[in-house]
């Protein structure tokens, strides 16, 4: 054996050994996958089965022919179950072990018979034949139930297999055409070196092919996945939809009812002996019940018709200082105006509006009387994320209620939610939802902030909403120029 056929076989040894290092490390992680195993198993045997035929001189026939042979083609073998592992196909170790069988029944009375050379190349030639066609044509098949695009790698071992077969059974009838009586060995003659260079092909083939396509099984993996979630996010949106479908019917299917209690229990109400006080707190109660019914219809169709609002939202450039004005008016209650001359926002004018008399409302129900609740309005002026100066409303409604917990004002914006000092009282737990929903929209907060932070006139003891607002464009770069030419 010269130099050069051992280094051609130790390159061969080389790529088989650092594919099965790399399958390896795959199979570390992706244990689930189908023929990995078998892949990194067979890539092992067959670069012993390499490492020994180069020692073939070195150590004993038994090792360096017989054991190297059969591990070159029962590393093949257990590539084949792979391949048909990741087509799909049943798992059927009994092929491999019966031409295993039959190369070792065939080997052992040969292997230290140098005259019988050809016909173990025969021998050899044929098993792995067979071996690499059952190995091959599987990926063949299955290449066809997925993409073409999404299949490179598994198409050309397919056709590695599929020609390793070939070319064996065509090295098979060279040995039988033609039987020089010459000795010779497995290094020598023209169709063993193209037989070798075709080794060290499907050899690049197999080293390369093998990982990609395990990457090729992990995309399409992830495609399905992806396809999965699209299919579940479709399906939760359809269930979002009518579930919001079904709570507009039923609020509608309640309106008219409970409208028509209400005014019916008036009517009672106003044709009651004066005497009557036990019918008469009856009929308070009923009044109460329907409120409150009312009052979560309501809130339940303004949910929705923000939630179908915050998809489109009609922006425009009004005048908050008069919407405050006109809902102070409308509830009775206190306007300070601190924020200057120019009181534009940009923002829907029909939204807007709502989370502003949300939060009015809600200060005037748990108030003591409406002369107690006042609606505080300056601005300011802070750093937005990319470093801009940006000019904000800052508008705090203050009542003389009784106050909200310190524990429970991260939780009164959640949607339903009531206060524990507030739970006797007619509501749904929807006004300060919706009231945050809409100012996030819109760029702005809202938080609960203790009495002593508002501006004056300083509030009695009770609660404080703030909200903050932006400024129109226009308007808050006037406001900052303002600022910097007094400071």
């Amino acid at each position: 054996m010269d130099l050069d056929a051992r280094t051609l076989m130790a390159v061969v040894a080389s790529l088989f050994a650092l594919s099965a290092l790399f399958l390896f490390m795959l199979w570390r992680t992706h244990r689930q996958l189908a023929g990995l195993a078998e892949w990194m198993a067979g890539l092992g045997g067959i670069t012993v089965g390499s490492l020994l035929l180069i020692a073939r001189g070195h150590i004993p026939d038994i090792l360096s022919i017989l054991a190297g042979n059969l591990l070159l083609c029962g590393g093949f073998g257990v590539i084949a179950v792979g391949n048909r592992k990741y087509a799909g196909d049943r798992c059927q170790w009994a092929v491999v072990v019966t031409v295993l069988l039959a190369l070792t029944a065939s080997l052992v009375p040969l292997y230290d018979d140098s005259e019988q050379f050809q016909t173990r190349v025969i021998v050899f030639s044929t098993c792995l034949a067979i071996i690499s066609l059952w190995g091959g044509w599987p990926l063949v098949r299955a290449r066809h139930a997925a993409p073409e695009e999404s299949a490179p790698a598994q198409r050309v071992v397919a056709v590695a297999f599929i020609t390793n077969g070939l070319v064996c059974l065509a090295r098979v009838a060279f040995e039988l055409a033609w039987l020089p009586t010459e000795d010779r060995t497995m290094w020598a003659g023209q169709v063993t070196a193209f037989y070798y260079f075709w080794t060290v092909l499907i050899a690049f083939c197999m080293a390369s092919g093998f990982p990609i396509m395990v990457a090729e099984r992990l995309r399409n993996q992830l495609r399905e996945k992806l396809g999965e979630l699209k299919v579940a996010h479709k399906t939760a949106e359809d269930a979002l939809r009518e579930h919001r479908n079904f709570l507009t019917m039923i609020s509608h299917e309640f309106r008219n009812p409970l409208s028509i209690v209400n005014a019916a229990a008036e009517v009672v109400a106003c044709n009651l002996p004066p005497e009557d006080d036990e019918s008469a707190g009856e009929i308070a109660r009923i009044r109460r019940a329907t409120r409150r019914l009312s009052n979560m219809v309501e809130g339940c169709l303004t949910d929705e018709w923000l939630m179908a609002e915050a998809q489109a939202i009609r922006t425009t450039s009004f005048d908050i200082r008069k919407v405050l004005a006109e809902l102070a008016a409308e509830y009775g209650v206190t306007l300070n105006w601190r924020g200057g001359d120019s009181s534009y926002v940009e923002g829907d004018r029909y939204l807007l509006p709502v989370a502003l008399s949300c939060v009015i409302e809600n200060a005037c129900k748990y108030g003591k009387s409406r002369e107690g609740v006042m609606v505080n309005v300056q601005w300011s002026s802070e750093q937005v994320p990319d470093n801009r100066a940006t000019a904000f409303f800052v508008i705090d409604i203050h009542d003389d209620g009784p106050g909200i917990p310190e524990e429970e004002r991260s939780r009164v914006f959640e949607k339903y939610y009531r206060a524990s000092q507030g739970l006797y009282r007619p509501g749904s737990g929807l006004g300060l939802f919706l009231a945050r929903s809409i100012l996030k929209m819109h760029g702005g907060s809202i938080e609960v902030v203790v009495a002593t932070a508002t501006p004056r006139p300083r509030p009695t003891a009770g609660c404080t909403v703030r909200l903050r607002l932006p400024c129109s464009r226009a308007d808050g770069e006037t406001k900052l120029a303002l600022q910097e030419s007094a400071s």
